[in-house]
C-alpha cells in the first residue's frame, strides 16, 4: 500500500475547551431557510484546479480548512453559526477527518 493510514487516535481533539465557545449565536428560527455549512478540501483529487463560489446564498458557509488539525477550529465555526446541514466536498480522507 503506498499511502499512509492514519489512526483516529491521531486525529485532533477537539475537546480541548472548545465546546462552550461553540455554540450558535443565533438559534435557528423554525421554517427559516436552512443555514449549510460546507467542509470544501481544495486540494481533493477532483477539487483540484476548481473554486467552490458560494457567494451566492447568505444561508452557506464554506470553510477551506488547510491542514487537518485546522478540522476542529472550522467545524466550531460552522457550529457558531448555527448551521442545519453540513456538506463535505472532498474525497475518503476528508470525510473520515470531519
Amino acid at each position: 500500500m503506498s499511502r499512509t493510514i492514519y489512526e483516529f487516535t491521531e486525529l485532533p481533539a477537539a475537546s480541548n475547551g472548545m465546546e462552550s465557545e461553540c455554540e450558535p449565536d443565533k438559534p435557528h428560527i423554525p421554517g427559516a431557510m436552512p443555514r449549510v455549512g460546507v467542509i470544501y478540501n481544495p486540494r481533493s483529487h477532483h477539487n483540484k484546479g476548481q473554486d467552490l463560489d458560494c457567494e451566492v446564498s447568505p444561508h452557506v458557509f464554506v470553510a477551506q480548512p488547510g491542514e487537518r488539525d485546522q478540522l476542529p477550529t472550522a467545524l466550531c465555526e460552522l457550529a457558531k453559526r448555527g448551521i442545519d446541514l453540513l456538506v463535505i466536498n472532498g474525497g475518503d480522507g476528508t470525510v473520515r477527518d470531519v
